[in-house]
């Protein structure tokens, strides 16, 4: 089978301690990518060293690495500036903390190869180092916010696209003037997106595309995101 060709972009700031895990489960895949996309943020720690120790095993298995800055602070900036370096058919996007399954890019490459009309998908965000009581409260939160349609949305973190349709709706252009118009504390770029790509096609949730990560706990942060949704939901439809 013919697959797709993909690039996976990764942001980091300050990261040292999750950057390789990171970029060893790529190396791992059954599937390799085409390209592979790190763009440092503004670290001030060792993540861009580490980062660096890994360019000879990419080059080695033929998969092109590339090290990006970004100087404006920021996610949506650093994923704003990767997104338009890519060369091929698919954007994989994660997080610095994103350990993708071994299967990760073959299942993104097969799905997106099947289904025409889907323009864009996630799958299951797993987390290994939070509490029971963390995991219970997630498990609501994801069943409310990433499977009970009309409120799936991909997740960041956990994400595959067409680079076509990213063009088409605009890419990220505009995301940081919206967040500022509706207040947003945190990125939002995911629901963005999501929200753009409803417009012109389908997002689907893909179980087998599985993601471990860590769980940045933080007050008040699980329901501000959730009214975010909403909010953005209604910026973008109107």
């Amino acid at each position: 089978m013919k697959y797709p060709t993909l690039s996976i972009v990764i942001p980091c700031y300050n990261e040292e301690k999750l950057v390789g895990k990171c970029l060893w489960h790529i190396l791992n895949q059954t599937v390799l990518p085409e390209e592979v996309i790190f763009i440092d943020n503004n670290s001030t720690d060792k993540s861009i060293e580490i980062a660096e120790s890994f360019t000879d095993k990419f080059k080695n298995i033929g998969v092109e690495f590339q090290i990006l800055k970004e100087e404006q602070q920021g996610q949506t900036f650093a994923r704003l500036n990767a997104f338009s370096k890519v060369k091929n058919d698919l954007i994989g996007s994660l997080d610095t903390d994103s350990l993708i399954s071994r299967d990760w890019i073959k299942t993104a490459k097969t799905i997106l190869n099947k289904k025409e009309k889907t323009v864009a998908i996630s799958g299951p965000f797993y987390f290994y180092n939070s509490s029971i009581f963390s995991k219970i409260h997630f498990f609501f939160v994801f069943l409310q916010y990433y499977l009970i349609k009309p409120s799936h949305v991909l997740w960041g973190g956990n994400t595959v696209f067409r680079k076509t349709m990213y063009e088409k709706v605009g890419g990220l252009k505009d995301c940081e003037e919206m967040r500022k118009t509706l207040k947003l504390k945190y990125a939002s770029d995911d629901v963005y997106l999501s929200e753009r790509f409803k417009l012109i096609g389908k997002i689907q949730f893909i179980w087998k595309l599985k993601v471990k990560g860590v769980q940045r706990y933080e007050k008040g942060r699980s329901s501000e995101e959730f009214l975010a949704f909403f909010k953005i939901r209604k910026y973008i439809r109107n």
